[in-house]
């Protein structure tokens, strides 16, 4: 598996991951967050202006087409399926929160805020942490930043999992990142968080971000495994409260969510 900037041409892509990974919710009785609809191609090509937005690629896609995988490998002992989804079929990182569709009251994060997003009128989307921002940051990618391959040299093969990222209260935030359902277990959303990682301690960031369900398996238990811890009240600060804030307002707290944090070593890629 090779880990790359996302490129324009990925996008359509994109939002069929997200489509297929979102449709696991509705399997734990949250069809709200299954059936709305991906970010808009307008929005995800803002992050990969910023040069914030990561694929992972299958390097020898099966003659049958991008998504269809190998055979699954099993879960070791050290990650066993928890619960009554156990049955599922497992997403690494399906996402890190619900996406919602009223932007229009939410303040400005940061002096590089692009306009803001025209949402969907779904009540929640499924993923994403910010999305219920403007992507942070519309200029072009920051020199020497994010090289396009990571991992190893090919980029051949369609996309089977992607991360988009913001910067908030000096952190870097992951706001989305999804695996395609075919492609789990495979280590695909360990290696765009690690990816994502790398980012942040080079532009100098402390920390990774992110909110997300506590209770959904593949959510904030599979985040812990990640490295994040969830976060005390106090140590929230103004644009990641913010986000909350409008989660909350949104309905999103009818299932309960936590911020989790990944504290960065320092001088280190990760």
């Amino acid at each position: 598996m090779r880990i790359r900037n996302a490129r324009f041409g990925d996008l359509p892509a994109l939002r069929e991951i997200e489509h297929a990974a979102g449709a696991l919710f509705r399997e734990i009785g949250m069809p709200e967050i299954a059936e709305d609809e991906p970010l808009p191609i307008e929005i995800l090509s803002g992050y990969v202006t910023a040069g914030r937005a990561w694929v992972a690629v299958d390097p020898e896609p099966s003659p049958a087409g991008p998504t269809a995988a190998p055979p699954r490998v099993e879960p070791s002992a050290a990650e066993p399926l928890v619960g009554s989804t156990a049955a599922l079929p497992w997403v690494e990182s399906t996402a890190a929160v619900p996406r919602v569709g009223l932007t229009a009251s939410l303040p400005p994060v940061g002096p590089t805020v692009a306009p803001p997003r025209v949402e969907p009128t779904a009540a929640v989307t499924r993923v994403g942490s910010t999305a219920a921002l403007p992507p942070v940051g519309s200029g072009t990618a920051l020199p020497g930043v994010g090289a396009d391959e990571w991992g190893g040299s090919s980029s051949a093969g369609a996309p089977v999992g992607y991360l988009i990222a913001d910067l908030l209260d000096g952190n870097v935030h992951v706001e989305q990142v999804s695996v395609h359902p075919r492609f789990s277990r495979r280590g695909v959303g360990r290696l765009l968080i690690d990816r994502v990682a790398a980012y942040a301690a080079e532009i100098g960031a402390p920390a990774l971000t992110l909110t997300t369900f506590a209770d959904v398996v593949w959510n904030a238990p599979y985040y812990r495994r990640c490295g994040f811890a969830v976060m005390d009240d106090a140590a929230i600060m103004p644009e990641l409260r913010a986000v909350r804030d409008h989660e909350a307002a949104a309905g999103l707290d009818r299932w309960p969510r936590v911020c989790m944090r990944r504290t960065l070593k320092a001088n280190s890629s990760e």
